[in-house]
C-alpha cells in the first residue's frame, strides 16, 4: 500500500427468524468485513501504511435507524438492527453527526477513534451486502525527534479553507459547511505512536503545522509549512516531521 490509502468494507445482511411458528425475531444483524483494510482508528503502523480496524462503540445508521453500538471492535463488526432494513436503504458511518450530516470538531483526541473524531463513511444496501466509502479525509502524522519528549498536540491550520464544521452528504460532496473553522487542534500524548487527525475534505492554498511538546517539563513548539494540498475524500495524507532540539522554541509551562 502506499501513503495514500482507499477505504473499503464490505458487509453481509442476516435476517433473524424463529425456527419455529412463533413471531420472527425483533433484531437484525450487518456484519462488516475487512476485504483488505477497514477504517474507524489505525491498528499498529507497519513502515509506510496502517491498518485500519472497526472500533468497539461504533455504530451505522441504516435508513432512518441506528444500530447498536458494537461491544469489540477489530477486522470485523456485526451491528444489529431493531428492524429489517429495506434493500436499497442508504448507509451511513457516523458517530459525531445525524445520518447524512457529519460534523468535523475542531477538538479531536487522538486516542479515540476515528470515528468520535468526525470519520463518515455511505454506502448503498444492495443484495444484502453494501460497500462504504468514506467522504472525510485523514492526516497521519509520522514525528521524529533528536531528544526526547512528549508530543501533546498538533495544530493544523488551513488558513481560509474549511477543515471542520458540519456539513451534510448530498451523494457525490458536502454541502455548505455550517460553523465552518479552518483550525483543528488534535491532543495527543504519549501512548500514541502516529496519531491521525480528520478533516473534511477540501482545497487548501497552504497548511501550517504546529507540533506542541512537553521536554523535561517544558513546553516546546515546533512549527511545520506545506504548500496547496488537495485534500480529497476517502484518502489519507501522511505528515512527516523531525524536529530538532535546536528548531524548537520554548516557554516555561504555565
Amino acid at each position: 500500500m502506499k501513503k495514500i490509502f482507499t477505504f473499503l468494507a464490505a458487509a453481509t445482511l442476516i435476517a433473524g427468524c424463529s425456527k419455529t411458528d412463533e413471531a420472527p425475531t425483533s433484531s437484525y444483524t450487518i456484519t462488516g468485513y475487512a476485504v483488505a483494510d477497514t477504517r474507524t482508528e489505525f491498528g499498529e503502523p507497519n513502515a509506510e501504511t496502517i491498518p485500519f480496524l472497526w472500533s468497539a462503540g461504533d455504530k451505522v445508521w441504516v435508513g432512518s435507524q441506528q444500530s447498536a453500538a458494537l461491544a469489540a471492535g477489530g477486522r470485523t463488526a456485526a451491528f444489529t438492527l431493531s428492524s429489517a432494513p429495506q434493500d436499497g436503504a442508504v448507509v451511513y458511518y457516523n458517530m459525531t453527526g445525524s445520518g447524512a450530516t457529519a460534523s468535523v470538531p475542531v477538538a479531536q483526541d487522538a486516542m479515540k477513534s476515528l470515528g468520535l473524531n468526525g470519520d463518515f463513511g455511505y454506502a448503498t444496501l444492495s443484495g444484502n451486502s453494501f460497500a462504504l466509502e468514506h467522504a472525510t479525509s485523514y492526516l497521519w502524522f509520522d514525528v521524529t525527534t533528536d531528544f526526547d519528549a512528549t508530543l501533546l498536540s498538533v495544530t493544523v491550520d488551513a488558513g481560509d479553507a474549511a477543515i471542520a464544521g458540519s456539513a451534510t452528504w448530498t451523494g457525490q460532496a458536502f454541502g455548505q459547511v455550517n460553523d465552518p473553522a479552518s483550525t483543528i487542534t488534535l491532543e495527543v500524548g504519549a501512548n500514541v505512536a502516529m496519531p491521525a487527525m480528520v478533516v473534511l475534505p477540501t482545497e487548501v492554498s497552504a497548511l501550517t503545522v504546529t507540533y506542541k511538546f512537553d521536554v523535561n517539563g517544558v513546553t516546546k513548539y515546533y512549527g511545520q509549512t506545506l504548500g496547496a494540498k488537495r485534500l480529497a475524500a476517502g484518502r489519507t495524507y501522511k505528515i512527516s516531521a523531525t524536529p530538532s532540539a535546536r528548531a524548537t522554541a520554548a516557554r516555561s509551562r504555565a
